[in-house]
């Protein structure tokens, strides 16, 4: 009969209200927990990040102030190798200054390049291309080496690329 068809119909409506009904609470649950998973997440992180900072903060004041420290004392060596190259001496020992001077400046070229690195990590630097002399350097550390070299009785060699002419840009 009619009236029995109407009632189906509302408890079929009612039954299908009732389900999607729990679908959506249970839905907005999941919600709720993981918004407060996403907001202790957060937090977290940012804990995280903040210790983070703290850190790269403290390893760059060391290397400001150690570098500091160090250039002070390597500026006097070279200072006075300096002096000490405006002295007469023999072929070898001038050998032996220039490579206490080269090495005190590469030294000091090593600190300014650290230090240079922690401001290029904390973005205050920027990089900048520069003209340089492949054959000139590699001779400088090779006669750095070739005291070592020649005490282990080895023989350095090298070779640079004919097709490099001049200064490269690095």
């Amino acid at each position: 009969t009619w009236w029995f068809k109407a009632l189906m119909v509302l408890i079929f409506g009612f039954v299908f209200y009732l389900v999607i009904r729990y679908r959506f609470n249970s839905i907005e649950r999941q919600r709720r927990i993981l918004a407060e998973k996403v907001a202790v997440r957060t937090r977290e992180v940012e804990l995280e990040k903040e210790k983070v900072e703290s850190a790269n903060q403290v390893k760059s004041d060391f290397l400001a102030k150690m570098s500091h420290e160090i250039r002070t004392p390597m500026n006097g060596v070279i200072g006075m190798t300096d002096l000490l190259r405006r002295t007469s001496m023999t072929d070898q020992q001038r050998r032996f200054v220039d490579n206490i001077q080269i090495s005190g400046k590469n030294l000091l070229n090593l600190i300014n390049d650290i230090l240079d690195f922690s401001r290029i990590e904390s973005g205050k630097m920027d990089l900048e291309s520069a003209p340089l002399d492949i054959r000139q350097m590699t001779e400088e550390v090779l006669e750095i080496l070739a005291y070592g070299a020649f005490n282990k009785d080895l023989e350095l060699l090298y070779h640079v690329d004919p097709e490099i002419r001049g200064p490269v840009i690095g």
